[in-house]
């Protein structure tokens, strides 16, 4: 993470892959607290993948569980290319105006 200017969380869909996020989500917070001086102003997108399959949950509970802040986020079926530009998109926006600061 040193040296980042910015992250994208990409958390998989799927019920059956919710916890493993989670993990992977406290594990990025922890990687970021270790090695960022100013990790709290760290440019943070969500990105919800696998929005196609039958198993995925709502938008409402992803959001929920891993960004109850309201950070920037956005739906994907990367194997698609859905979403996954609009996530650069953003990201590239937020770490433009974290350099602009």
């Amino acid at each position: 993470m040193k040296g980042a200017d910015g992250v994208v969380f990409v958390a998989d869909s799927q019920r059956e892959r919710f916890e493993a996020g989670k993990e992977s989500l406290r594990d990025l917070y922890i990687n970021l607290t270790e090695n960022c001086e100013d990790y709290e102003k760290m440019p943070l997108v969500f990105q919800y993948n696998k929005r196609d399959v039958q198993s995925a949950l709502s938008l409402e509970e992803l959001e929920r569980a891993f960004n109850p802040s309201g950070l920037p986020s956005c739906e994907a079926v990367a194997s698609q290319g859905k979403g996954v530009t609009e996530t650069l998109r953003i990201v590239c926006k937020l770490v433009a105006r974290s350099i602009q600061r």
